[in-house]
Parts: C-alpha cells; sequence; structure tokens
C-alpha cells in the first residue's frame, strides 16, 4: 500500500484532514505552546491537582512558562499553586490557550468550547510509561490500523474505533463515544453460562464484587502481583469461597520481573527500570501453565495489567485455540496495542469475534472484547 494513499484513506476514514489543522498535531505539546505563545496568547492549565502539576514542571523542563492555572472547583480560586495563580473559567478570554491536564477532559472542553476558547488536551504527557510518540506510531502503521477498523464485527464498535483515533490525533476529547454499556459487561456475554473467570490486574476487586454479587455459581481467580494491592484483596475476600487469589503476574514466561509497585491500579512491570521509585521483584506465571497444572477451564479472561497484556496473551496462546474464552483486553496503556493485540487475538484464533468498548471521557478504559 502506498504511504500517502493509505494515509489518506485513514483521514477520510476519520473525516480528518491533517494539513487544515490549526495545529500541526504531531508536533510536541511543547513545541506547539512555543507557537501560541509566537501568537501573544497566554498559556493557561485547566485543572489545579497532580497532573497541572505534572505538566507544569514537564513544560518547565522544555523552558516555557505557563501563565497560570484554572480549575472549576471555587475553593481553589485565588490560591496559588507553583506560583502560579488559580483562576475561575470565567477569567478566561480569547487572549488564552488551554492545555487540559485534568481527568474530566470532555465536560472541561465542552465548557471551553461554549466560550470560544482554544484548547488541547495534554493525554499524551499524562498517559501511560508506555506512550511514546503515539501520533508517530499511529501513522507508521496506518495499514495495521485500517485492518482492524475493517475486522471489528459491529458499526457501534467501528465508530468507537474512529471516535479514538479522532481523538489521538486533534487531542480533542468532545470526538470521544462512551459505550452505552458497562465495562467488563459486554451485552453478547452471558454470565449466566460462565462458570470460572480469570482477572488478572484485579484490584479493587471492583469486577469481582460485581460477579459474585450478582451470579453465584460463578469462581474468580484474582491474579495481583503487587504486595500491597495483594494483601487489600486477601483482607477483602477473606473467607470467599467463591474467590481465589494468586500473587502473580501474567506474562509471557513463568519466572520473575522488576516491578513498580505502591500505584494502585497504576502499579506495573518496569523491566528497563525508567523511574526512580521503589522496586519489587515479583514472579510470573503463564495463562496456558496455571489452567493446565491446576485444571481450570476459563469461560471469560479479563487484562488490565498496565501494559503487560500483550505478553500476558502470548502466554496463553494455547488457552485461546483450545478453550476459546471469551475475552476482555485493555488497549489503553501503549498506542501499539490499539492494532497489535487485537490482530494477535484474530490471527491465533480466527473464531473469535471482536469488539471495541470505551468506558471512560478520557483515553482509558478501552477495552478490546473477543467473544
Amino acid at each position: 500500500m502506498n504511504f500517502e494513499n493509505g494515509w489518506q484513506d485513514l483521514e477520510k476514514l476519520l473525516d480528518i484532514d491533517v494539513g487544515n489543522l490549526k495545529f500541526d498535531l504531531f508536533e510536541s505539546l511543547e513545541n506547539i505552546c512555543r507557537a501560541v505563545k509566537l501568537d501573544g496568547k497566554k498559556i493557561v492549565l485547566y485543572g489545579a491537582g497532580e497532573g497541572g502539576r505534572n505538566i507544569k514542571c514537564y513544560l518547565e523542563r522544555k523552558g516555557i512558562e505557563i501563565d497560570f492555572f484554572c480549575d472549576s472547583d471555587s475553593k481553589k480560586w485565588g490560591n496559588i499553586l507553583g506560583g502560579k495563580e488559580i483562576v475561575s473559567p470565567d477569567a478566561l478570554g480569547r487572549d488564552t490557550f488551554v492545555v487540559i491536564t485534568s481527568t474530566y477532559e470532555k465536560e472541561i472542553a465542552a465548557k471551553l468550547l461554549d466560550l470560544n476558547i482554544e484548547y488541547i488536551t495534554a493525554y499524551i504527557e499524562l498517559s501511560s510509561h508506555l506512550w511514546k510518540k503515539p501520533l508517530k506510531v499511529l501513522k507508521e502503521n496506518f495499514h495495521n490500523v485500517l485492518k482492524v477498523f475493517h475486522i471489528l464485527e459491529d458499526e457501534e464498535s467501528k465508530e468507537t474505533f474512529k471516535a479514538i483515533l479522532s481523538y489521538m490525533i486533534t487531542r480533542d476529547p468532545l470526538r470521544l463515544k462512551r459505550s452505552r454499556y458497562p465495562q467488563y459487561v459486554h451485552p453478547y456475554i452471558n454470565f449466566s453460562e460462565i462458570s470460572n473467570i480469570l482477572d488478572g490486574g484485579a484490584y479493587p476487586g471492583d469486577f469481582a464484587d460485581f460477579v459474585i454479587n450478582n451470579f453465584q455459581q460463578i469462581h474468580c481467580y484474582l491474579f495481583e502481583p503487587d504486595p500491597y494491592n495483594f494483601q487489600f484483596l486477601l483482607g477483602k475476600y477473606a473467607g470467599n469461597e467463591k474467590v481465589t487469589l494468586i500473587r502473580k503476574a501474567l506474562y509471557s514466561v513463568n519466572s520473575s520481573v522488576k516491578f513498580t509497585p505502591g500505584l494502585g491500579q497504576g502499579s506495573y512491570i518496569d523491566q528497563e527500570r525508567k523511574n526512580e521509585r521503589e522496586t519489587a521483584i515479583v514472579e510470573t506465571i503463564t495463562l496456558d501453565f496455571f489452567v493446565h497444572k491446576y485444571n481450570v477451564k476459563p469461560d471469560y479472561i479479563k487484562m488490565d495489567i498496565e501494559g503487560a497484556e500483550m505478553e500476558a496473551l502470548i502466554g496463553a496462546r494455547d488457552t485461546l485455540v483450545k478453550v476459546n474464552p471469551k475475552l476482555a483486553v485493555c488497549l489503553y496503556h501503549s498506542p501499539e496495542h490499539l492494532f497489535s493485540i487485537p490482530l494477535f487475538v484474530k490471527e491465533i484464533n480466527p473464531r473469535y469475534k471482536l469488539f471495541l468498548g470505551h468506558h471512560n471521557d478520557d483515553f482509558r478504559e478501552i477495552v478490546l472484547y473477543a467473544l
């Protein structure tokens, strides 16, 4: 496929002309902000919380000073954060350019649109440690992206996929579309026919709670490698015969890996040691080994394991082929996962029908359902 024609096909599919966008969104956030400054506009970070502090520090390291913070919480107005005042949204004018640094992206974007104020979201800079130049990844793999679009089973999934890609390219959360059904509860999944669920990344147990509170016949096997999270689950499910806890990480091999704990749901495998936080060594296990050794036939496998989903699927290859369990796999921890995981699942088991769900108003909670 010719590169230019192929990329144009993707732009046409998404109804986006990248060349006519006001900003070159393939540029970094700092370069976009520099261009805005040259136009004489003030840089405002909307979201005076952890995200705002992180983006302020990020831009300062790049030599860019913001002008002030903005927040919807009236209790914060007039306060100082990192040497900058926090103002009301009413203080924003046409001379401001807003970088959204809050998880309430969609709500904030709608408000800014009404005020006719330019904005983008800092989703790339605020996202997972695995998000490296997502737009570059998208452009270099447009052919695989198009393949995924065409193998999705229904129009709802295709529209969801298009919305996510449009959001990635434009940094505009108003393009996102939230799925009509709850996360991990796809309408084509009949839980009354399920006996065993394998839950990778089980903390804090919200999905397990839903299952065991509504379906008495289901047994949940909860995989949670973070020692703090595991202790929480151990106390929560003590004496519950419907739950089995496994303090191991799902992976492609039975081994041990470096792990960054203590981040709640965000704890992750960190083999390359890219941060200065606490490090632990955790044991890993493949689903194929677990299923064979303990003679468990999984009917449904859920994975939200902070970027290790592909490794875990590799370690479940035989199970996916021979047992054909239903899958719910998170795709939002790495831009490559948006296409690599659906294509991998379909390649090893063509019987799967693929659906896509999005269960949040920002880039998180994007789930592939293989049924």
